[in-house]
């Protein structure tokens, strides 16, 4: 299984291993590891793919424990119906989808705006969908308010 991180959420996993693999107390690690007074390029190296390995192992195991919680959670979606809801629980998907709908439009509508006279082809054509999805929204979901 591929669990998708981000480059940040990796960087601050890793950052903590970095650390130490530069730190005074690795070098004291290092010297009680092999026994000796001063540390060699070599035995850093060697102590640093250990460490290496080790960490791998460490994320390995990792994934197992949360791919086996993965498996023992439903993958089935929760189904609901709308029409059997008591008004409060409609009036929150009410807001959710129109929240929804208007972060489209204005997305939709700033990139059409910002790229309509651009002269690269693939984004005008884009902008131009753009477009065409900012009118399917407004014929489609939007209601017009009159008073």
């Amino acid at each position: 299984m591929i669990f998708n991180i981000s480059q940040g959420a990796f960087t601050g996993c890793t950052a903590k291993l970095h650390s130490f693999l530069n730190s005074p107390e690795f070098d004291e690690y290092l010297k009680g590891l092999f026994n000796c007074h001063e540390v060699w390029h070599s035995q850093e190296e060697v102590a640093s793919a250990l460490s290496m390995k080790l960490y791998n192992l460490f994320l390995g195991n990792l994934v197992q424990i949360i791919s086996s919680k993965h498996e023992t959670e439903s993958e089935e979606p929760l189904r609901f119906n709308v029409s059997e809801m008591a008004e409060p629980g409609k009036a929150k998907i009410r807001q959710i989808g129109g929240w929804a709908i208007r972060r489209l439009l204005e997305n939709e509508r700033k990139y059409a705006t910002d790229n309509i006279h651009t002269k690269d082809k693939c984004t005008l054509r884009k902008a131009e969908v753009s477009v065409s999805i900012c009118d399917l929204i407004k014929e489609t979901f939007l209601i017009p308010y009159t008073q």
